[in-house]
């Protein structure tokens, strides 16, 4: 983690342009989160994404998705509010719900989401990620 943050440092003494990076999974528990953010926050990025993955992946888990629970998802979104001293800095509550392959993916987003709003909103957002979905045609 420290030197991903030390990259994000580089890129942004590089540059003018304001840096959104993906944190993973946070890179461990509640605690490790709010130390990313910290961490982040303090190599300039402009935002951050956290994601509710188990992670690492299991063996031979075969690509399988598993996700945390609401609980320490929610508890990951506190610490890194906690963590974040600018509030100018965005983070994103990102969910990969619907690569979980069960009934769990709207539910779990929905949760998720609906957890993450009453924390700071708007300063956490909740956004779903996998395969696009189809929009439906309306009859003309």
């Amino acid at each position: 983690m420290s030197e991903f943050a030390e990259q994000a440092y580089r890129i942004n003494r590089a540059c003018e342009l304001p840096l959104l990076v993906d944190a993973d999974h946070g890179y461990g528990n509640a605690l490790n989160v709010k130390r990313t953010v910290e961490e982040l926050e303090n190599a300039g990025v402009a935002a951050l994404s956290i994601e509710d993955t188990e992670l690492p992946r299991p063996f031979r888990s075969g690509g399988k998705v598993n996700l945390i629970s609401i609980e320490e998802g929610v508890g990951k979104m506190r610490a890194a509010i906690a963590g974040r001293q600018d509030p100018g800095l965005t983070i994103a509550a990102r969910t990969s719900a619907s690569c979980a392959g069960s009934s769990l993916p709207r539910a779990h987003y929905r949760s998720m989401r609906n957890a993450c709003i009453p924390l700071a909103s708007p300063e956490v957002h909740a956004w779903h990620t996998g395969p696009p979905r189809r929009r439906r045609r309306s009859p003309a």
